[in-house]
């Protein structure tokens, strides 16, 4: 949004030397505020003092201005907006200065939540980057009206300058639709996200086919990285953020911990999201800015709050919220009580949790945040209800519906809007998709034509020149090569958008696995609410097998979409999880287990019928075999043997009769019934432990190779 620019400098009587070293000092201070924030800072200061020395007002107006936006970074906004206003004074013929100067105070206003003072200095940015053309800045400074008009809950506002942006942005195509980013959840801007990624993707293999080692790739793998994170992708986002962090500690810069936080946390590793967050907080207290030691120790009390670490995640959040309010950011302030009352309440110190509840109420109606107001209710009404006073939990819930209500409405009519725009967008790009066919057919016509008349030639020259056969024999091989020529571009465009297509594909292939992962563990947290709900013995187990079940399938899903083919799996990786999460979730004692699974061949369905099979003789095993067992082994190979492939679950139990044998069970009855679906047998040993071997065709299971285990 704003940068370092250079200016024409009048140099009057002052020596050249010395103008030139205010200069050196304003540039080194923005180059190096990367590395050492702090130094930069004091570089910048040292050019504003050398300035009113000089009495030079462009070095001075450009001093302060990069001084202005050092303390934006720092969270000095007062003194920000002071020193961009002493900027402006000086800035009364350049158009340019005068635009940053506005849209830096209408940043400033924006982070201590004065939206109404924000958008009448991003109104008077908007009319001198009008004024100038710069495409770039009028758009990104509709984009921060749109996101003002969405915070204070005026949708038709929002709706108004997300319409301006996508005209503009038909208009200009080089400008990056991340730049505007209203709402994260609508499908339209996940589009985007997706486009952004393709974009990230050319310029960091633009970077690595040159070796480049700078803060350009550093930053090019970071882009990569949060457009993954966006599309929901962690693993990747997570692959890419390392990366980023190796080349800037190559170039001693800063790393990115706190979205390398986010990716942990998004997949699970809260004790890895708490190491970044540390080093997060060590580097923003060395060299970096108020700001950023806020944003991480929020981060870490989030990650404290998913541990389940309650009173250090309030520690973390209480640190946080002193650092907003140091810097008058009240909309920060309010989500920082939030998240502190929410980790009371889990703590259970209710009265506590409705003191900080109260504040961050009061701080959502002055700011004029309905969606603030929402969930400060939302709260407070479990509060009350856990305090046992129900009538004013009633009240409390009545007023929170009726706010509620009035948001959804009003961002169902901006998700509303934003998907009409989209479908404008695509249906003018398909305007001109068969404007273009149109342009191509006409083009191909004409070179029909030429074609006709340059066989009429042929023939004439033939006649005329009938006796010069080496002649004709040129004229025909220019011709093939002509076509051959054709025909190798036509094939090499053909293959560019079979090559784009099927990466499309593939992302979207990935997405949708995971989706039906993330369905499947929504099915099974819904399977574990009702049976915390239940009493009768016999309906929990079997609500507990069925949890079981998607379990398996869950995991076919999770495997496919985190491997680099979408065709197969790890089945050995998958078998080992799986057994894994059963053993921790119903064994009374430690298990070992021993698996022999080469690597195979089957399809996607086979392969879910396959992970039902061994979770339930896994279960079966686990829950009835081992008692009075010294050493509980449970082994589960697959192998062939006679030209077929075999699955054999194996324990070590004692011999008696077990639930899994009797023929009413269910378990055994699923196992029975897949077996037959696949054309299998199934033989049960019960006398040195329980081994059960399904027999199948290579049709449906086959070891990849020649690799065969005897047994």
């Amino acid at each position: 949004m704003v940068c370092c620019f250079y200016v024409k400098l009048s140099y009057g009587q002052q020596p050249k030397e010395d103008l030139w070293g205010i200069r050196t000092k304003i540039d080194s201070a923005f180059i190096l505020r990367e590395k050492n924030f702090k130094k930069a800072v004091s570089l910048c200061n040292e050019a504003i003092e050398k300035a009113k020395i000089t009495n030079s007002k462009p070095l001075l107006r450009l001093a302060l201005y990069n001084s202005a936006l050092f303390d934006w970074y720092d969270g000095y906004h007062q003194l920000s907006i002071d020193k961009c206003n002493q900027s402006l004074e000086l800035s009364k013929n350049d158009t340019m200065s005068l635009a940053n100067g506005y849209s830096l105070i209408g940043l400033n206003y924006l982070y201590i939540a004065n939206y109404d003072s924000s958008l009448a200095y991003f109104d008077e940015a908007l009319f001198y980057y009008k004024s100038i053309k710069d495409t770039t800045q009028v758009i990104k400074t509709y984009g921060f009206k749109g996101l003002l008009y969405n915070k204070q809950g005026d949708y038709l506002n929002a709706k108004k300058n997300l319409l301006s942006t996508v005209l503009l942005k038909r208009q200009h195509t080089t400008t990056n639709w991340y730049l505007v980013d209203l709402s994260n959840d609508v499908e339209v801007s996940r589009k985007y996200y997706r486009e952004s990624l393709i974009d990230a993707k050319i310029s960091l293999k633009g970077l690595e086919n040159t070796g480049d080692t700078s803060m350009e790739l550093r930053n090019a793998y970071h882009n990569v990285g949060l457009s993954y994170f966006k599309l929901n992708f962690p693993d990747s986002a997570l692959i890419l953020f390392k990366k980023s962090a190796v080349i800037a500690n190559n170039i001693n810069a800063v790393v990115f911990w706190n979205e390398l936080s986010r990716a942990y946390l998004s997949l699970g590793f809260y004790d890895s999201a708490i190491w970044c967050n540390t080093n997060a907080i060590n580097n923003a207290l060395d060299q970096g800015t108020r700001i950023t030691l806020a944003i991480s120790y929020s981060s870490l009390g989030k990650s404290y709050q998913l541990l389940g670490d309650n009173v250090k995640a309030i520690k973390a959040f209480k640190q946080a919220l002193d650092l907003h309010s140091l810097m008058n950011q009240k909309e920060a302030q309010m989500e920082m009580m939030q998240n502190i009352t929410e980790s009371l309440l889990k703590d259970n110190q209710l009265n506590q949790a409705l003191l900080y509840n109260d504040s961050t109420y009061i701080l959502a109606q002055e700011i004029n945040t309905r969606k603030g107001q929402v969930n400060a209710l939302s709260t407070r009404f479990i509060l009350f209800k856990l305090k046992g006073d129900y009538k004013r939990a009633l009240d409390i819930k009545q007023i929170h519906d009726v706010l509620f209500d009035s948001l959804q409405k009003g961002q169902i009519q901006l998700d509303l809007a934003k998907l009409d725009l989209y479908n404008d967008v695509e249906l003018s790009k398909l305007k001109i998709s068969d404007l273009t066919k149109q342009k191509e057919l006409s083009e191909a016509n004409l070179k029909n034509n030429s074609l006709m008349l340059l066989l009429v030639l042929i023939v004439v020259v033939f006649i005329i020149l009938l006796l010069v056969f080496n002649y004709y024999r040129t004229q025909k091989l220019q011709k093939l090569n002509f076509e051959l020529n054709a025909q190798q571009k036509v094939i090499a465009s053909q293959n560019k958008e079979l090559t784009t297509s099927n990466k499309e594909k593939e992302l979207l292939l990935g997405e949708i696995h995971h989706r039906v992962k993330n369905n499947l563990q929504t099915i099974s947290s819904l399977l574990s609410i009702q049976q915390r709900k239940l009493k009768d013995k016999e309906s929990i187990k079997v609500l507990e097998d069925s949890k079981n079940r998607v379990t398996a399938m869950g995991l076919i899903h999770q495997h496919l979409y985190q491997n680099a083919s979408f065709s197969e799996i790890d089945f050995e990786s998958y078998t080992k999880e799986l057994v894994r999460v059963l053993i921790r979730t119903n064994a009374c004692c430690e298990i070992e287990v021993k698996s022999s699974i080469p690597p195979i061949e089957i399809d996607i369905d086979n392969a879910i019928f396959f992970g039902l099979i061994i979770n339930e003789l896994a279960i079966n095993s686990i829950k009835h075999a081992y008692e009075g067992v010294k050493h509980p082994l449970l082994e589960i190979s697959i192998f062939e043997l006679n030209n077929q492939t075999i699955l054999e679950v194996k324990d070590n139990g004692r011999k008696k009769d077990i639930d899994f044998e009797e023929p009413n069970s269910f378990g055994w009855k699923m196992v029975n019934t897949i077996c037959n679906k696949l054309e299998g047998r199934i033989e049960v040993n019960n006398l040195d432990g329980l081994s059960v071997k399904l027999f199948f065709s290579k049709e449906i299971i086959a070891i990849k190779g020649l690799v065969k285990i005897a047994h």
